[in-house]
């Protein structure tokens, strides 16, 4: 008992609005993502092309680029309160708008696009405000423990979004599946104004930061800054977009290659082996010790999850993808809470905001760049070429275990584990960046 307690007393000090707006975030995001999830396996099963797949994938991370630099600002100059209820209101209005088309005039492949734009930009507003506040109620010394415990609750969702997606879709359809988004947002919507209730002020929006006409390229400026005087921030940032990127066209991968020999069921369950990996992942950080060696420990996973990759495009059976996916997702998810951990604890809390939305920026100019060159790629050589049969595909398929389009898809996860784990090796080798910890001071 006294360990336990041991345990829960650090995890109850983070307080009820962090526990709160924790659940909001997640919750918006689980409907998010069970939303895409059916949307992309809906689509790649009508039209069985990897590019079109990858299109809805990456058409809500374009136009959420346009805006992310603006909810940045936003999250560091206005009211938080007001930023999150606003835009969690707004998107809950204009999804129940899209629903009631789509009952109207049927599933149409440009509806399907709006409502992925709609949820995109939703999360764009919402995130920089989220993230910044649930930082700003924290002490330094909580950052870790706190974002060991987002990562469990984003796993434990994990577990369940793709088996809740799969029943919804075979049971009801995609409206069945809008509906139940809408509900989460209500659900989100309502927890978040709870937890922001009786929040002091100051809490709300972040010190030193007047309101400009200029504000928003100041922010970017201070933003670019930090990095500036930073190097080895710099750097991680660097390699943290290279790796999200590898990561991101890893995942969107996966499904299709799944799909090319099994059913949505099946990968419904292949993915929640998945998520209760990254549940358990995030809990290590729960481990005292392991939170000053947070950069270590993040290159030493992301080395994991690489080859973790590398061996999924050698495999072919649900047992063998549920294990890779489930050993990826826990290391991945540990590196993901380290990752974070070190962001809220480094970045100044007065451009937290500036400097999340720029992060995030950059990452949604690379990822889905990256995952269409590759679809298309796909789809235009590497597939014609491995079920057209020539000596060299024969070859490369027999050793990846994969033929036609499972067999390019094979070839490209190799490829990208073995950049990973390139990248990640030199990143330890480099012996300031593997103890960043030490090197940079806390930004509180």
């Amino acid at each position: 008992m006294t360990s336990v307690a041991m345990l829960l007393n650090p995890v109850l000090r983070l307080g009820r609005p962090f526990f709160l707006l924790l659940l909001a975030e997640n919750i918006f995001i689980a409907g998010a993502n069970i939303a895409g999830f059916s949307i992309g396996a809906w689509v790649y099963q009508q039209s069985g092309s990897l590019f079109d797949f990858s299109l809805v994938m990456t058409i809500g991370a374009f136009s959420t680029l346009m805006v992310l630099p603006f909810a940045g600002a936003l999250a560091d100059r206005v009211d938080r309160r007001k930023a999150i209820l606003l835009s969690d209101a707004g998107v809950f209005c204009l999804m129940a708008v899209l629903l009631i088309v789509m009952v109207k005039s049927g599933v149409a492949l440009w509806l399907l696009y709006v409502f992925t734009v709609t949820i995109a930009l939703a999360q764009a507003l919402r995130t920089p405000a989220y993230r910044t506040t649930m930082s700003a109620l924290l002490e330094s010394e909580q950052m870790p423990l706190a974002c060991g415990l987002m990562g469990v609750v984003t796993g434990g969702i994990g577990i369940f979004v793709p088996m809740i997606a799969g029943m919804v879709m075979y049971r009801y359809g995609l409206n069945g599946i809008f509906i139940f988004n809408l509900i989460t947002m209500l659900c989100s919507l309502s927890l978040a104004a709870v937890g922001l209730y009786g929040v002091r002020p100051s809490i709300l929006k972040s010190p030193n930061v007047a309101v400009h006409s200029s504000g928003l390229l100041r922010d970017f400026l201070r933003a670019l800054a930090y990095f500036k005087e930073h190097r080895l921030m710099a750097m991680l940032l660097i390699y943290v977009l290279i790796q999200s990127g590898l990561e991101a066209l890893v995942s969107t991968l996966v499904t299709p290659l799944i799909l090319t020999h099994y059913s949505v069921r099946e990968l419904g369950i292949i993915m929640g082996w998945g998520g209760l990996g990254a549940a358990l992942g995030a809990m290590s950080l729960f481990v005292p010790w392991l939170s000053s060696r947070l950069a270590l420990l993040l290159l030493s996973c992301n080395t994991l999850l690489s080859l973790c990759i590398a061996i999924v495009s050698l495999v072919n059976s649900v047992f063998y993808y549920a294990a890779c996916v489930f050993a990826a997702l826990f290391v991945g998810s540990l590196s993901t809470s380290c990752g974070m951990a070190l962001w809220m604890r480094k970045v100044p809390l007065n451009c937290q905001g500036s400097v999340f939305a720029l992060m995030g920026s950059l990452s949604m100019l690379s990822m889905p760049v990256a995952i269409l060159l590759v679809g298309k790629i796909v789809d235009r050589w590497l597939a014609p070429a491995f079920a057209s049969g020539t000596r060299w595909t024969e070859s490369v398929s027999n050793w990846l275990g994969g033929a036609g389009d499972g067999g390019a898809i094979r070839l490209v996860l190799l490829c990208c584990g073995a950049l990973g784990v390139t990248l990640s090796l030199m990143g330890l080798a480099y012996r300031k960046m593997r103890r960043l910890d030490e090197q940079i001071p806390d930004g509180r």
